[in-house]
C-alpha cells in the first residue's frame, strides 16, 4: 500500500474522514491538498479489515 504524491510531514493535511483508492498509480489530489496521515490510517484499517485487495498494490489519496 502506498500514499498519494502529497504525504509526510512536510505537507500536514487536513483529517476529513474520507480518501480515495487507486490501483497501481499514484492517487493525485484533487484540490491540490496532501492526504493526511489520520485518513492515511482510517485506509490503511478499513482494507485491512475488508481484505478485499489481498496481495495487491493499492494507493490511498484525498
Amino acid at each position: 500500500m502506498s500514499p498519494a504524491l502529497r504525504f509526510g510531514a512536510r505537507t500536514p493535511g487536513e483529517r476529513l474522514g474520507r480518501y480515495r483508492l487507486g490501483d497501481d498509480v499514484a492517487v493525485q489530489p484533487q484540490d491540490g491538498g496532501a492526504i493526511s496521515a489520520a485518513d492515511y490510517a482510517l485506509g490503511f484499517v478499513d482494507l485491512i479489515e475488508k481484505g478485499d485487495h489481498h496481495r495487491t498494490q493499492v494507493n490511498l489519496g484525498q
